[in-house]
């Protein structure tokens, strides 16, 4: 649950950025999964399996949270996969993208990029 981890302190207003530490690990799994789907069609192998209904949460959190981490294009195969799910699924842009969408508003509501000050001497 890293995306999870990362993003979901912004929406309930605990932290208003997304820390590095956290950034980076959602990072690292988000490569892991572009990995994974470099060799596979799907996340269960070769067909569409349970697997990739349960990858979609995780995936379009991202896509919702993008304002805050990387821009899903870096995962080539992350991105095809999503584009080929949202096409293959019945219905997916009346079910799943308004709740994509509520999302990313939420998030966004309470995302600020925090920006470091350089420390001077006086």
């Amino acid at each position: 649950m890293r995306i999870t981890d990362a993003v979901a302190p912004v929406c309930f207003g605990i932290r208003n950025d997304i820390p590095e530490k956290e950034r980076k690990s959602v990072e690292e799994a988000m490569k892991w999964t572009d990995d994974y789907l470099a060799k596979h069609k799907y996340f269960g192998g070769d067909n569409l399996t349970v697997a990739d209904f349960s990858l979609i949460a995780s995936i379009t959190t991202y896509e919702a949270c993008m304002k805050g981490l990387e821009p899903i294009s870096k995962y080539p195969n992350i991105e095809k996969w999503l584009s080929m799910f949202k096409s293959e699924m019945p219905s997916y842009s009346e079910v799943g993208q308004p709740g994509v969408d509520q999302y990313r508003a939420w998030f966004e509501a309470s995302y600020h990029e925090v920006q470091s000050e350089a420390l001077t001497d006086i």
